[in-house]
């Protein structure tokens, strides 16, 4: 007999990193977690074991054979929550869980104030894409992730074709009020569209993983003005690139190029990722792939739910 239940004070990481690992074994994208990376992107995604719901074998043991983890987009009032992993492990399934995971929970979410859960989900997983419609999970978006070796003498030579005396590069020891105000809210007349971060990018993420140290920010500023124009932020051990962005008036001139080749000659590593660019960001799509030189990866929907 399975139990449903909010996995709460039964938190073991041990559990869940086999677990997770266990279910993920067969995915499409095949990937394997440490506990120290699980613990990371429990903290970094702000995973609580309070909203998360575990699935139980009475006849076992009680032991954890699948998981939805989800986390609030604040820890005082959340409203909203995010599915960070969801996974039943192969001897497990067959049995509707994760939908039977989800509906039994939607009343005491909706109780306490949550209003709607958003997850990513591949693109080329069609039974997973069915069982969040089946839960009442709608598309909102289509995303898309590039991965690579980022072609460093490249960047260079648009370097050296353009002077760019002018733009000046730090890497970010603390962050003070005016790169925080300025990550957060460099357009606020939102004169140019600014691309809605997924949830594992936002600025809430960075600013967690930055504080935990596991992300590298590395700012651009206007030499004659020491205003800042830019910044580039990424994940540095996944060697994830959380968020590039650069004020509308200093694009095209290059700030973008000189923060990727400045913050490329601190890793020995060259093979770097970037997920979850919306659709429509053609610019975006055109930076990651001709100018740095990642290859398409992996095209994912957003989906919501609204209780």
């Amino acid at each position: 007999m399975k139990t449903i239940k909010i996995i709460g004070p039964n938190f073991n990481l041990k559990e869940l990193t086999d677990v997770f690992n266990f279910s993920f074994s067969d995915y499409v994208i095949k990937f394997v977690l440490t506990e120290e990376s699980l613990s990371q992107k429990i903290q970094g995604d702000g995973i609580s074991m309070d909203h998360s719901i575990g699935i139980y074998n009475e006849n076992d043991e009680n032991k954890l054979e699948g998981f939805v983890l989800l986390a609030p987009d604040n820890f005082k009032n959340p409203t909203k929550l995010y599915n960070s992993a969801t996974g039943v492990i192969p001897t497990a399934r067959g049995n509707k869980l994760i939908e039977k995971s989800i509906s039994q929970m939607k009343s005491t979410f909706k109780e306490n104030g949550i209003k709607s859960i958003v997850l990513e989900v591949i693109q080329t997983n069609p039974r997973a894409i069915k069982v969040y419609e089946n839960c009442g999970f709608k598309i909102t978006r289509e995303l898309h992730s590039y991965k690579g070796d980022l072609n460093r003498d490249s960047l260079l030579k648009y370097l050296n074709s353009n002077n760019e005396n002018d733009i000046i590069i730090e890497k970010v020891e603390n962050l003070t009020e005016d790169i925080i105000n300025f990550i957060e809210n460099d357009d606020p007349q939102q004169q140019q569209p600014r691309m809605n971060p997924s949830w594992s990018n936002t600025n809430q993420v960075i600013q967690r993983e930055f504080s935990m140290g596991f992300n590298k920010i590395w700012i651009a500023k206007d030499n004659k003005t020491n205003k800042i124009i830019g910044f580039l932020s990424i994940h540095s051990q996944s060697q994830r690139i959380r968020q590039v962005y650069v004020t509308p008036t200093f694009r095209n001139k290059n700030v973008a190029t000189k923060l990727f080749y400045t913050m490329s000659n601190e890793f020995q590593s060259i093979n770097f990722n970037a997920s979850n660019i919306e659709e429509g960001y053609e610019n975006l799509k055109n930076f990651f792939n001709k100018r740095i030189g990642l290859d398409f990866w992996v095209s994912q929907f957003e989906m919501e739910l609204i209780l």
